[in-house]
């Protein structure tokens, strides 16, 4: 486990430079990648370092690890964090998920079915854990963190505002290639301690998920 401390802006910097490094070697390998993001103000400052590294971003697939199911345009919509990425993505190549308030899966078989097309598993994964351990919207000792979803899965009481939201699975972040977990800020201690205690399991730290990963990485400025 590679471990970047530091201040918040040399630890963001730091940690986009690690992305960066690691999306080369999986394209080095590959013709292309799937990038899976959070939404929230923890990642802001990594997305600006990360999209001013000199990437072949025409070979990168952007996903978000969840959303929350309101409109594109509500304000409680992930999507809006991924806005720099147009700067360097064609917009195709940007996957947000669109909530279908009629469709009984909500949009989630159109989100799987984009991701199924370009080979049904995430490449990196960054993730940003809330104050209780959360990662994605898989929260501790939750039915979320226990679903045996293969993609991506509907959440209808998430134990934080909105309730409603849509997230990747347990499953299928394990299988990622590479992740990236961050801690900023004395709020998230308390998470930070649960994800260094051994006795901790996934279901007690969603981000530990990480670990389970091939490659992962942890950041904080604690």
């Amino acid at each position: 486990m590679n471990i970047i401390k530091g201040i918040r802006e040399k630890a963001e910097l730091n940690a986009a430079i690690t992305m960066a490094n690691s999306l080369r070697a999986i394209l080095s390998k590959k013709r292309l990648c799937v990038l899976a993001v959070p939404g929230g103000s923890s990642v802001t400052s990594i997305f600006d370092h990360l999209i001013a590294q000199d990437l072949p971003w025409d070979r990168i697939h952007l996903f978000l690890v969840d959303e929350r199911l309101v409109s594109l345009k509500h304000k409680d919509s992930n999507s809006h964090v991924l806005k720099p990425f147009s700067q360097v993505m064609n917009e195709e190549n940007i996957h947000l998920f669109t909530y279908k308030m009629k469709k009984k899966d909500k949009g989630l078989t159109d989100y799987r079915s984009a991701l199924k097309k370009l080979g049904g598993r995430v490449d990196f994964a960054l993730l940003s854990s809330g104050p209780d351990g959360h990662v994605a919207s898989l929260f501790p000792q939750h039915p979320s963190v226990y679903s045996n979803a293969a993609y991506f899965f509907l959440v209808d009481d998430a134990p934080k505002p909105p309730k409603k939201r849509m997230s990747m699975s347990p499953l299928l972040l394990m299988q990622a290639t590479a992740g990236m977990v961050v801690f900023f800020g004395e709020s998230k201690r308390t998470a930070y301690e649960r994800f260094q205690d051994k006795y901790k399991s996934v279901r007690d730290c969603p981000a530990k998920i990480v670990l389970r990963m091939k490659e992962h990485y942890v950041v904080t400025d604690l």
